[in-house]
C-alpha cells in the first residue's frame, strides 16, 4: 500500500504562499426598504497560493458546475474560506469566493480550493 504525506501539503503553502488579506463578511441585516443596514467585516492575514488555469472552453455546457479560471489553494484547517468572502493580493486587486471545493485523501482534507471571481 502506498503511503501519501499529506503533511507536505500545508509546509508546502507556508513556503511558497503568498501573504493575503481575507476580508470576512458577516450578518447584513436589511431594513424595511431592503437596504443593507449593518455588515460585519473583519480581515486576517494569511497564506495562499494563486492559481491561473488559463482560457476555458466558453462553449463547455456538459457539467453542473461553471468551469474557473481562477482559483486560491489553502491549507485544508484554513478558517473562513467560504462563499462571498474576498481575498486581497498584495497589488490590491480583490478577487471574491464563488466556490469551494475540499480536495480530499483516504477521507482527510489535504487542500481548500477557492474559486474566485475578480472583484
Amino acid at each position: 500500500m502506498a503511503y501519501v504525506d499529506i503533511s507536505i501539503i500545508p509546509k508546502e503553502i507556508d513556503r511558497y504562499g503568498e501573504v493575503i488579506t481575507l476580508e470576512k463578511y458577516s450578518g447584513p441585516t436589511v431594513t424595511d426598504y431592503g437596504d443593507v443596514a449593518t455588515q460585519t467585516t473583519t480581515e486576517a492575514t494569511i497564506r495562499g497560493i494563486f492559481n491561473d488555469y488559463g482560457a476555458g472552453m466558453s462553449n463547455y455546457t456538459d457539467s453542473r458546475y461553471n468551469e474557473t479560471r481562477f482559483s486560491f489553494f489553502f491549507k485544508p484547517d484554513q478558517a473562513s474560506i467560504t462563499n462571498g468572502n474576498v481575498i486581497v493580493r498584495s497589488d490590491d486587486t480583490k478577487w471574491r469566493i464563488e466556490r469551494v471545493v475540499k480536495h480530499a485523501i483516504s477521507g482527510n482534507t489535504v487542500v481548500q480550493e477557492a474559486s474566485v471571481k475578480n472583484n
